[in-house]
């Protein structure tokens, strides 16, 4: 058996490489928020592939200090109601229905709800630096249209780790 099969860095690269294989993307450290506690660019990607019209009509109206306001608000957004619920049910920004993910339709009935379903990113990320005041880290995170969504401990009992740990 080769040396070192058994760590927890080997674990996470079989789960990411696994996640990698089925549709997950993988995501950079340097590119999460810690303050903001999201990957700011992802969010704003999905929202600007998946509706184009209402970002253009937001362009409009807040030109170039629109990703920064956006951002605050989708923060704000989630601080109040939680970010599950904000990826499932949107938010209103300046007039606007914005969402932050697609869910798979209930039927074949209409095409442009699968398309936006499809358009969702997953990501999964190692080793993510999340608190801004340390370097505390987790070993695996998973996102949504870069908002995390599951975050993984992973610990090894064959050197002596538990869960507790």
């Amino acid at each position: 058996m080769a040396q070192g099969i058994h760590t927890e860095q080997t674990f996470e690269a079989e789960i990411e490489a696994h996640l990698l294989a089925h549709g997950y993307e993988s995501a950079s450290p340097a590119d999460y928020d810690r303050g903001l506690a999201i990957f700011p660019k992802l969010v704003t990607e999905f929202v600007q592939a998946t509706q184009p019209r209402v970002w253009t009509q937001l362009r409009t109206i807040l030109k170039d200090k629109l990703e920064a306001l956006f951002i605050k608000e989708v923060c704000k957004v989630m601080d109040q109601r939680g970010s599950l619920e904000a990826l499932r049910h949107g938010f209103t920004f300046y007039g606007k229905k914005v969402r932050l993910a697609f869910f798979k339709p209930g039927s074949q009935k209409n095409p442009d709800l699968w398309t936006r379903f499809e358009q969702n990113h997953l990501t999964v990320v190692r080793q993510l630096r999340y608190d801004p005041y340390n370097d505390n880290e987790l070993d695996l995170v998973l996102c949504l249209n870069g908002v995390p969504v599951v975050t993984c401990e992973l610990k090894n009992a064959m050197t002596g780790q538990k869960a507790g740990h």
